[in-house]
């Protein structure tokens, strides 16, 4: 464990034969303004430069290890176990803060508000830095995240140590919704402060990019059986819910398709 002062931010990075990506993250991180803070990366035994690169940062705010693992969530839990800020946010390899600003902006929304856990919007933009889709609660429904209809942007997600220890671990069984359940157990314990701002930046192409219009949806279900909290308590009342939000997830996205390409939300 560091001697050095708790840190009042933790930005956890994963990555893997990302070099190009991971440099741009930490031009993000090592540009905010708010200094009080610690990159912690875990790399998964990349082999294209990255361990040279990460040995030859001289920042003693970055700590980093690399070793095999089982996907991006079991990567992300090994970041978590790492954290000593009093703040964590998640950002992967090629993940950017929206501006300089962003840790100083959330800084003093918490100390305001002394919120547990929060969430801003998420622009996702194509490799020529064009905003393609966005990701955000401007009006949050807890129920359209506990369905499935609605995700939030886990790189737009701050959590307090205290809620991060209560949650504990991503659960890795819930696959790239891994993140949505960890929000979804968040909100179990405290709702979310919205934070009507672009904090964060995601590269399109990830592992939770190209799926099914509708998978979070049935994702959602699975979520809700494994909690105990089906609709109604109904197993048929929440069948048909879930049927039916597939449903518009589909028309929608095909909208979206028609109008311009965009992403599914």
């Amino acid at each position: 464990m560091s001697s050095s002062p708790r840190p009042r931010f933790t930005v956890v990075t994963i990555c893997r034969n990302d070099l190009e990506g991971l440099r741009s993250t930490w031009d993000s991180v090592k540009t905010q303004t708010h200094a009080e803070l610690e990159w912690v990366v875990v790399d998964g035994a990349s082999s294209d430069g990255t361990l040279d690169w990460l040995e030859a940062l001289n920042d003693e705010r970055v700590t980093w290890r690399s070793e095999p693992d089982a996907g991006i969530y079991d990567a992300m839990n090994k970041g978590i176990d790492r954290t000593r800020g009093e703040i964590v946010v998640f950002l992967n390899s090629a993940d950017r803060f929206a501006g300089p600003q962003t840790l100083s902006f959330v800084d003093f929304h918490q100390q305001s508000s002394h919120w547990s856990w929060a969430v801003g919007t998420m622009n996702v933009v194509s490799t020529d830095g064009r905003v393609i889709d966005t990701s955000g609660p401007n009006v949050f429904r807890p129920w359209s995240l506990r369905m499935g209809y609605q995700s939030l942007g886990h790189q737009a997600a701050y959590f307090t140590a205290d809620m991060v220890r209560s949650l504990g671990h991503y659960r890795v069984q819930f696959g790239v919704e891994a993140d949505q359940e960890f929000m979804i157990r968040a909100l179990d314990l405290d709702p979310p402060n919205v934070l009507h701002a672009v904090v964060a930046i995601a590269l399109a192409g990830g592992v939770s990019f190209g799926g099914t219009p509708d998978a979070f949806v049935l994702r959602a279900r699975e979520i809700r059986r494994d909690h105990q909290t089906l609709l109604g308590g109904n197993p048929f009342i929440d069948s048909l819910a879930t049927d039916l939000l597939r449903a518009e997830k589909r028309v929608r996205h095909r909208l979206w398709r028609m109008r311009g390409g965009r992403l599914s939300a």
